[in-house]
């Protein structure tokens, strides 16, 4: 199957999508900038629609661009071919979203911008430059080339399911969800092709970690001092703020102290088995400029650390100047934003309430102010049956001559406990190519070209015998 040459019929909307400066609602700041950006989505999305009805031939199409006041928009498309007997055959829902992180402008590499396609060489392999590349554009495409080509070879019905709030918390997708709910139980199988791994074989996620984000400031003064008639005196918010962090996180170390569950006998011994892979180095390869948390204990040890233990990172701060426009003041407060992560199986509404319970005492320095903000459960895969993973090895072993990986991964994608809730019969897997070069989130985000290739190729292989 030629799928490199069907992505270049895919690649000029493709190109349009990416320099249109869509963010997900979380990102901005006004009901009037929320609703240009819905539009911006639907513009998006519509162009979806084109590709979708310019390349699958073989199989009605049914579109439905769905609005709400107030809410991101979402698609729904339903692709049935000739002869689909829903006692027969399958119907397979694939997940992606069109909403995008905020740009970082000012730190793309010189010639990427977020907003411009940028065609590279990158270490001899062909890359897309573009906010939304990895994350999560092109996985409409994919999705759509695919199955261009297997409703000419099997009866199964296929859904799509594409929102735009994914990097908001899915804050828009539980009505969307109620809407199509009897269609939507119908489904025997859902891919979120929103997660990733490396490019030696496909991956599948097995567990997320639920998140959950919160502002927390401690304030020690009404009015701030000159440094040198109060310090020593006057606490320093910026060090009460580090006391108070002290109370959650090993100095460090960073080891948090809360929020531990132990690891399940069953993911353990998945844990267990990809600590002995020998790429499992490939996995967590970061550009640091020493050794990295817990680099003396061993694989397990340290893939439980990246995919099941809390950790804790702060994302943003208030308060102080920049090195070049500080003076001798000590400010009034500290303001940080705080990005927990937590295992798998830890009640995320539980977390945040802990939290505050921890935080909120009566310090002796300081007040704290505490505002616990969105948050996502964890999710842990089901068994997805023999059939499925006989399917998956051949096609593995195919495409890339090596097996499968189920990959833990430490990050949350919001959806997949909602899906899981709503959808309780449907087995639910997470995949994609997003890997840590694809700098989704960050600046100079991209997309490798030849990994898509491969992964598309795979998924088809894989479709057509499930």
């Amino acid at each position: 199957m030629d799928f490199k040459k069907q992505w270049d019929q895919a690649l000029p909307i493709f190109k349009q999508i990416i320099e249109i400066d869509n963010q997900s609602p979380d990102f901005l700041k006004t009901d009037e900038e929320k609703l240009k950006d819905n539009k911006k989505h639907v513009q998006i999305m519509e162009l979806i629609i084109i590709y979708i009805q310019k390349t699958i031939k073989d199989a009605i199409v049914k579109v439905n661009l769905m609005e709400k006041k107030g809410k991101t928009p979402f698609l729904f498309v339903e692709v049935e071919p000739k002869g689909f007997d829903k006692e027969k055959h399958s119907t397979i829902g694939f997940y992606s979203h069109v909403d995008k992180q905020p740009p970082l402008t000012d730190k793309w590499s010189n010639g990427k911008h977020p907003y411009k396609f940028v065609e590279d060489i990158v270490d001899g392999r062909k890359k897309y430059f573009g906010r939304g590349t990895a994350d999560d554009c092109y996985a409409p495409f994919v999705v759509t080339n695919i199955v261009s080509n297997l409703v000419k070879e099997t009866s199964n019905r296929y859904y799509y399911l594409i929102e735009a709030s994914e990097e908001s918390g899915s804050v828009d997708i539980e009505s969307y969800l109620q809407d199509l709910n009897d269609q939507l139980l119908e489904m025997d199988y859902l891919f979120v092709v929103d997660s990733g791994g490396g490019d030696d074989t496909i991956y599948f996620t097995s567990s997320l970690r639920g998140c959950f984000t919160s502002e927390v400031e401690v304030k020690v003064s009404n009015n701030p001092y000159h440094s040198g008639i109060a310090g020593g005196i006057v606490p320093t918010p910026y060090f009460q703020m580090s006391y108070l962090l002290s109370q959650i996180s090993e100095l460090g170390t960073e080891d948090v102290k809360i929020f531990k569950t132990d690891v399940p006998e069953h993911i353990k011994h998945q844990y267990l088995d990809l600590s002995k892979y020998d790429k499992f180095n490939d996995i967590f390869n970061f550009d640091l400029t020493k050794k990295p948390l817990f680099s003396n204990e061993d694989n397990y040890t340290r893939l439980v650390k990246a995919v099941w233990d809390p950790s804790l990172v702060v994302t943003g701060c208030e308060c102080l100047p920049t090195c070049d426009q500080a003076g001798n003041l000590i400010k009034t407060s500290f303001k940080t934003k705080l990005s927990f992560r937590i295992p798998p199986n830890y009640d995320d509404e539980k977390a945040k309430k802990k939290l505050g319970e921890i935080l909120c005492k009566d310090y002796e320095h300081f007040e704290v102010n505490y505002t616990p903000e969105l948050s996502c459960p964890g999710w842990i895969s089901g068994d997805v049956g023999k059939e499925f993973n006989s399917s998956l090895e051949k096609a593995s072993e195919e495409v890339y001559n090596a097996k499968p990986v189920f990959l833990p991964i430490g990050a949350s994608i919001p959806v997949m406990g909602l899906l899981q809730k709503s959808l309780n019969k449907c087995k639910i897997l997470a995949t994609g190519i997003n890997g840590n070069d694809s700098n989704s989130h960050s600046f100079d985000e991209n997309l490798d070209v030849e990994k898509m290739h491969k992964f598309t190729n795979c998924m088809y292989k894989l479709l057509k015998n499930i």
